[in-house]
């Protein structure tokens, strides 16, 4: 099949001039064919482009991913005008979530602000990590506020927290709607409007699925078809409807000619999956050990109540019996 990026990606590697690296490089040709077959495919299928490049991989969102471009995807996701936007470095590890922007600085056209940061859910989603990243957030700037401006501090000077979430190759058990991918909460009281803390959660993986026949619509919808999917014929669409987002997978496919840093970056891919696929059956096997510990537990109480029953029963039966033997021993007197 004719490999329609290399059409709008010159950059692009072919077949050969990866083989003639693999050849030349005697470290990186041990590196790959370690590999199983399927890593193998999937490392020469994104750099040869057969299929487009994983915007989420935290190398490719972080070399793309400038200031100006965090802007607009925030923008494009709070549905807000954002007329600043600080990008700092302070980065958050997470077990479950991956952290792909972290110490995010925003100030909204009303001139409210916030802070901001934007993690991946691979596939185990946890609402509960998502939670403690949002509250350790919130104590740090309640933190900075507080030495910054002391005895003159006021909770209100803190600002809005808000975490974003993009589920991709999730296997979380959630309801989903479909046509619907942006899901918002807040965390706060309903006679409240001022949450200190936002979530939206963009569901990509409901999007991959539901958009292959769609055109698309809105930023939005540009910006999930960036960061959701890999096809290189919704890449085209994307690319023509919006040519803005050109110079980022010009990026990537720049960052794929790097062979031996590409190596190491799907290296640390799989690494991270193994981890993963070890966490998920830890996960299941605690789940399965609860089950059956509960059941034990229910068991034990049924057979507790049965041996009560039985009691119970064994009682009645004696004292049957022994009425009728004291019958009996009434009526022979009554006979003698």
């Amino acid at each position: 099949m004719k490999n329609c990026l290399k059409d709008y990606f010159p950059s692009i590697w072919t077949m050969e001039e990866w083989e003639s690296c693999l050849q030349t490089d005697v470290k990186l040709q041990k590196i790959f064919r370690a590999w199983s077959q399927g890593q193998q495919e999937e490392f020469l299928d994104l750099c040869t482009g057969v299929q487009g490049a994983d915007m989420l991989q935290s190398a490719f969102f972080q070399a793309v991913m400038d200031p100006e471009r965090m802007q607009d995807l925030l923008s494009a996701v709070f549905q807000k005008k954002i007329q600043k936007l600080d990008m700092e470095e302070e980065w958050q590890d997470g077990q479950e979530l991956i952290c792909l922007g972290a110490g995010l600085r925003l100030e909204f056209e009303d001139g409210k602000t916030a802070s901001v940061e934007i993690w991946k859910a691979g596939s185990s989603f946890s609402g509960q990590e998502c939670a403690c990243h949002a509250a350790q957030l919130l104590a740090r700037r309640c933190q900075e506020k507080k030495q910054e401006r002391g005895r003159k501090f006021r909770y209100r000077d803190v600002g809005k927290v808000c975490t974003v979430v993009l589920l991709k190759d999730c296997h979380a058990k959630m309801e989903r709607t479909p046509g619907t991918y942006l899901y918002t909460g807040r965390a706060g009281f309903e006679a409240d409007a001022e949450s200190l803390q936002d979530y939206y959660l963009l569901d990509l993986d409901l999007y991959q699925q539901e958009s292959m026949d769609k055109d698309i619509q809105g930023r939005l919808d540009a910006w999930m078809a960036f960061l959701g999917c890999s096809h290189p014929e919704k890449i085209v669409q994307l690319i023509k409807t919006y040519p803005c987002f050109r110079g980022m997978y010009e990026q990537a496919y720049a960052l794929c000619r790097d062979a031996q840093k590409m190596t190491h970056i799907f290296e640390a891919e799989f690494r991270h999956r193994e981890k993963d696929q070890d966490r998920r059956a830890m996960d299941e096997m605690e789940r399965v050990i609860d089950r059956l510990a509960m059941q034990h537990q229910e068991d034990c109480e049924a057979l507790k109540l049965q041996k009560i029953e039985n009691q119970q029963r064994e009682d009645t039966i004696n004292r049957q019996y022994q009425e009728a033997i004291h019958r009996i021993e009434e009526l022979e007197k009554m006979l003698g």
